[in-house]
């Protein structure tokens, strides 16, 4: 699933939930919620990770099923 991507960079670069949160400007709990897939990110939020994480916006736009 597309929701695990986000945790799988995050844990590769050693981020918290807390910081990617504050990095996007939303709490720790709708950061969570949007990483287990309960809720999504939006258009700005995905930029931003994509800067942050130095890869594509649409690595989170794209499913390759494994």
């Amino acid at each position: 699933m597309i929701n695990k991507r986000y945790k799988h960079l995050r844990e590769k670069n050693n981020y918290t939930q807390k910081y990617i949160a504050k990095k996007l400007k939303i709490s720790i709990c709708k950061y969570q919620r949007k990483e287990q897939g309960k809720a999504f990110f939006n258009d700005i939020e995905i930029f931003k990770l994509s800067k942050l994480y130095l890869v594509k916006e649409s690595y989170f736009l794209t499913y390759k099923g494994r």
